[in-house]
């Protein structure tokens, strides 16, 4: 054996110690309640893993080289995890859709019954779940109002401008329902295609995102970098008005499967490579959701900070994941009027800890670059 196999073989751990068993609960009831020659639309997770956290580093080598390598190892092992679970598939007719993801092993495919229950019993596969459907947050009334951007100096963003702390050099990631990225409110700082954007939806080479009210993707990215700070623009409501940003749509406007996540996610680690990850979304019906932990891990590992909301739907008091992951910054919601919106402080029952919440990404009442009041 090479001694890049030996290292490879170091470096993969068992993923089942995330999950509970082989069929999650919801695609067992799914299956259950399914007609024989139903096609359904799953992930599989593999047992076979990459852990950074356990390879070897140059800390003198320049930062792109090592984030290369570390690219290269998850690539490596999600081949190998995958390889024969692929064949499989493969030789299989009536399997559609097959999707492999190396960010954290998975396969994403459709088949029928039969298939996934024979997928499930494998040993090389820690879990299939069902491709679940997440809803896409809603803009509210108070997001399209036209208040003054008195959210700068509630953060004193305003005072790390006067600083020369703008955000200027470094790259913000979005994953969301996309961006109108020709919105003034933008000046055109988002990077091009093929780095600063990627369609997981529609597979479209041009940044677009949702009509309206659902273009919560330009929304959320004027909060974080709409505007030009001390400059002539006259509706200042981002906090990092210096920084350039990428996006990777996940949503149209009712929602998006947890396989597009998984893309996008995928995407950013491999094209994006943002310095920060925004993610406005999560999962407020379960709060033990480990699905995206995983990647959330490795991209922490490859030096991207993840930023999550951690209570955008109803009811407003309890969290949701990934934004009450302890491996996240957890973004909170905030108003003139009333001094927390969203949930200020978040509980995992998974983890058993405590985390105070970033109220950054605040307010949602002041002039945002939305639909209704510019192109979206």
């Amino acid at each position: 054996m090479s001694r890049r196999s030996c290292l490879l073989a170091l470096v993969c751990v068992f993923a089942s110690v995330l999950f509970g068993g082989v069929l999650s609960p919801q695609l067992d009831s799914i299956i259950r309640s399914a007609p024989p020659d139903t096609s359904i639309s799953v992930i599989a997770t593999t047992v076979l893993q990459a852990d950074l956290s356990i390879l070897p580093v140059d800390n003198f080598a320049p930062r792109a080289v090592v984030y290369d390598q570390k690219l290269a190892y998850l690539q490596e092992a999600a081949q190998e995890a995958q390889q024969e679970l692929l064949v499989y598939l493969g030789s299989q007719s009536l399997v559609a859709n097959v999707k492999p993801f190396w960010l954290f092993s998975r396969v994403a495919f459709k088949a029928p019954v039969d298939v996934i229950l024979t997928v499930a019993a494998r040993n090389d596969v820690a879990q299939v779940t069902d491709d679940f459907f997440r809803p896409a947050p809603r803009l509210t009334e108070s997001s399209l109002s036209s208040n003054p951007e008195w959210n700068i100096s509630k953060v004193q963003a305003d005072a790390c401008w006067a600083r020369g702390i703008s955000g200027d050099g470094i790259v913000v990631g979005m994953i969301d329902t996309g961006v109108d990225a020709d919105h003034p409110a933008f000046g055109g700082r988002m990077i091009p295609w093929p780095r600063g954007w990627h369609d997981a939806v529609y597979g479209s080479h041009e940044p677009s995102d949702e009509g309206a009210p659902y273009c919560h993707g330009t929304h959320v990215m004027g909060i974080i970098c709409g505007g030009d700070g001390e400059g002539s623009f006259d509706h200042d409501i981002g906090v990092a008005p210096g920084a350039t940003f990428v996006v990777a749509k996940a949503m149209n406007s009712e929602g998006g499967y947890d396989s597009w996540f998984h893309e996008c996610l995928q995407w950013m680690a491999g094209t994006g490579r943002p310095d920060v990850l925004n993610n406005s979304w999560g999962n407020s019906v379960s709060r033990t959701d480990t699905t995206f932990w995983g990647e959330i891990q490795n991209l922490r590992s490859l030096g991207i900070a993840c930023v999550f909301a951690v209570g955008n739907n109803p009811p407003m008091h309890l969290s949701q994941v990934p934004g009450s992951f302890p491996i996240v910054v957890s973004a909170g919601g905030h108003q003139r009027q009333r001094p927390i919106l969203f949930i200020c402080r978040a509980r995992t029952e998974s983890i058993a800890m405590e985390q105070l919440v970033v109220l950054a990404e605040t307010r949602l009442e002041s002039h945002q670059p939305v639909c209704g009041r510019a192109r979206c």
